[in-house]
């Protein structure tokens, strides 16, 4: 096949390289990397080579660029496939972005973690079920919950309590369920949940 044409799309960032047949569209990257050029020659082997290497550079941009802020293995396959990518090429794309150091489950858990519990105020609970949605490994959501400070943990139960509270009658037949109802929602430890309102109440 010989390439008869190649346009440029401004809006789309996309060059379109004319056979006798058909056409295809690939990136800046693509057209460099291959040499392509009006009149140079191609067989079969070369064209599909191009348009796999074409799918894996786009596929491996839009992934940097979704990185901007730190995300599982499992949300980056997820986001690739919602871009129609096929399972080879989102394997390729993975690998890719584990050998540069911008995927790692283990500290995602750790930062997820951390953020959590500092920032949103979540119990460890709550903590492990978000972890698992986003299908970090259990070993490194164990390691993770370990790394959170026990005190904050009791402090933050204490503050949402204390918050809770405040939209409740003292008079309410359910007033110790709902608080204890509430606080399991948040993501606290039952057991903890009674001892720390047990002390509340003793006080």
């Amino acid at each position: 096949m010989i390439i008869k044409k190649i346009d440029y799309d401004k809006k789309e960032k996309l060059y379109t390289v004319y056979f006798e047949n058909k056409n295809i569209e690939v990136r800046q990257g693509t057209l460099i990397k291959f040499n392509l050029y009006v009149g140079k020659e191609l067989d079969r082997d070369m064209t599909e080579e191009f348009k796999y290497f074409d799918q894996y550079d786009t596929a491996k941009n839009l992934a940097l660029r979704y990185l901007k802020n730190m995300k599982s293995e499992y949300q980056v396959r997820f986001y690739l496939k919602t871009k129609d990518f096929e399972e080879n090429i989102i394997d390729q794309v993975i690998d890719y972005l584990y050998s540069i150091k911008y995927l790692d489950d283990l500290d995602y858990a750790r930062a997820y973690s951390l953020d959590r519990q500092n920032i949103y105020k979540y119990g460890k609970n709550k903590i492990i079920f978000k972890l698992r949605e986003k299908q970090i490994p259990e070993k490194f959501i164990d390691i993770a919950l370990m790394e959170l400070s026990e005190d904050v943990e009791i402090e933050n139960l204490r503050k949402s309590i204390a918050v809770k509270k405040k939209t409740l009658k003292s008079t309410d037949k359910n007033y110790y369920y709902k608080l204890v109802n509430s606080m399991f929602n948040k993501g606290f430890d039952i057991d903890l949940i009674k001892k720390v309102l047990r002390e509340d109440f003793d006080e």
